[in-house]
């Protein structure tokens, strides 16, 4: 699941919002790396961060300044083991409001987030259940 997540090339079988990502190839993605993601006619750069969210986890974080209602936007990927042989992924978003307005509509935005990040999680976990799935693809 982790290498479903981190890897680029094979970020489009699960996120489907998004229509191509721009990134140096044959290079790990790993902190610091930038990548754009292409979204109908408008690019939103990413840099790829992580953080200490405790022990016995893998983090993986994607930041940009490129939404007009906050700014340091960064979603977090967090692994942790759950058993044997299974990853549980929580999805956390950072962010914080653009001064007078972000703060008015902040609410909103986390709603519409919400619904992105669990229409992320079902389509995570559909690929990885998919028997025929391989990461060779």
């Amino acid at each position: 699941m982790v290498e479903l997540v981190t890897n680029l090339e094979l970020r489009t079988s699960w996120n489907k919002e998004v229509d191509k990502f721009e990134y140096v190839k044959n290079r790990v993605n790993r902190q610091g790396m930038k990548h754009i993601c292409v979204i109908g006619s408008r690019k939103i750069s990413f840099e790829t961060v992580t953080n200490d969210f405790g022990n016995h986890k893998i983090i993986y974080g994607e930041k940009t300044n490129q939404f007009p209602l906050v700014k340091n936007f960064t979603t977090y990927f967090i692994f942790e083991k759950a058993g044997n042989d299974q990853t549980k992924l929580n999805i956390e978003l950072h962010m914080t409001p653009h001064p007078i307005i972000g703060w008015m509509l902040i609410p909103l935005f986390k709603k519409k987030m919400k619904v992105e990040i669990e229409k992320m999680l079902r389509a995570i976990k559909s690929v990885c259940e998919n028997k025929a799935y391989s990461l060779a693809k």
